[in-house]
């Protein structure tokens, strides 16, 4: 995924009547949409913004940044992790149950993090409180670029409660605004009301199957590691509109999914045929088979030598499925390593197993830190519960 990185403009959509910037347009690329359709689905995003407005000006309340703070797991304690270096980068998967919640801390000097996704259905071993004490110990008085891959409650329904308006550098959203719920909606609308000078900028309004041509995205560059949107806006069904994210330093890359379906993937697949093979892979939907998600071509194609399954004990849903942990041990190349707890789900209930492979689900493992230098090699792993390396 080495290329040349262009620099990617921005459309500021103002509130109400408070438009005061221009529009300027995203790298030209095929799309399935006519000018006609954009401008309509910018009015019917004009009209969403509008019907929240009344909303949007109770605020979304305050939430102070904090430094990082003794945030215990099991006989994990986020403090022991020995400090990130600037030459490293390290994801973090939150174990929010049933959901999703990953955030990246860049390499380079000053680097932003990036949040990807934050919500629950429940089951949650870090609720809502302590995921915001966690995150606001890591962005501090700092900015953070947030991507919300799609409008589902489990992926998207705490943002508003863990990160404020003022911290957000940049806003990337999957799917259409209509698909998504008032309390996000009420916390878009304070970043666009936020003074020029102030506001994140937003890039709501990406194209059908949206790639960037392939290129590095530079406005979502993670600190000197490069960001692709490996695609967006693709099938029909929420899910397989998710956006989803591959970020390359050096030998080592990471790809983050959401909700992809099999649609999704195999869109992926074709936007980058020969540059999905992955160090670490946050498995789609959770670990979920239903849509074709988490497909043998999709396995094929990324190869994960690492996958992480962001998953709660929720019985309606039983992910990760061991159909999809099978998948992925199938691609022949997950590392040995120590020997921990992985559960995985099966239409008569779960299945309990110990396995020595580097696959994990937060239900598991609990919190899993992931720390990598330039190098695929150079990865450890730590987890809040029990042994991971």
């Amino acid at each position: 995924m080495k290329r040349p990185i262009p620099h990617l403009s921005a459309c500021f959509i103002a509130v109400a009547l408070a438009m005061t910037s221009g529009c300027a347009s995203l790298p030209s690329q095929p799309v399935a949409e006519s000018t006609s359709e954009v401008g309509t689905a910018r009015k019917a995003t004009a009209e969403i913004e509008s019907r929240f407005a009344s909303v949007a000006s109770q605020g979304t309340g305050t939430i102070k940044p904090k430094r990082r703070t003794n945030i215990s797991f099991g006989m994990f304690d986020a403090s022991s992790l020995p400090p990130k270096r600037v030459d490293q980068l390290r994801i973090h998967f939150l174990p929010v149950g049933t959901g999703s919640c990953q955030i990246v801390e860049c390499p380079g000097s000053g680097a932003l993090p990036l949040l990807i996704d934050c919500g629950s259905k429940g089951s949650a071993h870090y609720d809502v409180e302590t995921t915001r004490e966690y995150l606001q110990g890591i962005i501090g008085d700092g900015k953070v670029h947030v991507v919300v891959s799609h409008p589902d409650d489990d992926h998207v329904n705490w943002i508003h409660k863990v990160i404020t308006p003022e911290q957000v550098r940049s806003l990337w959203v999957g799917d259409d605004y209509v698909n998504y719920k008032e309390p996000f909606l009420a916390w878009v609308t304070d970043i666009m009301d936020m003074p020029a000078g102030d506001r994140g900028t937003v890039y709501d309004t990406l194209g059908v199957n949206w790639s960037n041509n392939g290129e590095a995205v530079a406005d979502l560059a993670c600190g000197v590691a490069d960001t692709y949107v490996l695609g967006v806006n693709n099938g029909t069904t929420s899910n397989a509109k998710s956006l989803m994210l591959a970020i390359q330093f050096g030998a080592f890359s990471a790809t983050f999914t959401g909700d992809a379906t099999g649609a999704s993937e195999a869109a992926a697949i074709t936007n980058y045929p020969d540059a999905l093979e992955s160090t670490v892979l946050a498995a789609s939907h959770h670990g979920a088979e239903t849509e074709n998600s988490n497909s043998q071509e999709w396995a094929d194609a990324t190869r994960p030598a690492y996958v992480v399954y962001s998953a709660g004990s929720h019985a309606n849903f039983r992910h990760p499925r061991c159909s999809a942990v099978a998948t992925y041990r199938g691609a022949g190349e997950l590392r040995q390593v120590g020997q921990h707890q992985l559960q995985c789900g099966e239409a008569n209930g779960w299945k309990q197993m110990k396995t020595s492979l580097s696959e994990y689900s937060t239900n598991s493992s609990g919190l899993i830190v992931i720390t990598a230098g330039k190098s695929s090699s150079n990865v450890s792993i730590y987890c809040g519960k029990g042994n991971c390396e």
